[in-house]
């Protein structure tokens, strides 16, 4: 969970996918702006039924974004306010070292980090969380992850 100064409120959602810029990747799209008024980046995560029909895959989809995000908070812009959308569904089962990769890339297209900071994609923080792990005994045919 991102801390709370760093959750965007639903009021900004409008505004954003009315004025925001847009920027995709393979799996993931992104809807920012930037505003010199904020002191933290500010962040929303979505994943539609389109893309994902089963609750679960969704919500670990979200988390996936989540930890992605919360791993580069320090080395993102201030003033960040974005929402971040699974837009593609996988073909092959989702890793979380695949989405930091390509979520930090898509952050770099977006000019939204910090130039001077190195990047993040070393081994110790590509390790996958625990909560991001998937119980083996509950196997199904339908997950992409």
């Amino acid at each position: 969970m991102l801390p709370r100064n760093h959750r965007l409120a639903r009021e900004s959602l409008t505004i954003l996918f009315r004025d925001g810029r847009r920027v995709f990747g393979d799996h993931f799209s992104l809807i920012v702006i930037k505003s010199s008024r904020e002191t933290s980046s500010q962040w929303a995560f979505v994943t539609s039924k389109k893309v994902f029909r089963n609750a679960t895959d969704r919500n670990r989809g979200k988390r996936l974004m989540r930890e992605s995000i919360r791993a580069l908070l320090p080395n993102i812009a201030p003033g960040t306010k974005a929402i971040m959308l699974f837009s593609r569904k996988p073909g092959e089962p989702f890793k979380f070292m695949s989405a930091q990769h390509e979520i930090e890339s898509l952050l770099h297209k977006a000019h939204l980090l910090n130039s001077s900071a190195p990047s993040q994609m070393t081994h110790s923080s590509l390790s996958t969380p625990h909560v991001l792990e998937r119980r083996a005994s509950s196997p199904n045919k339908h997950n992409v992850f």
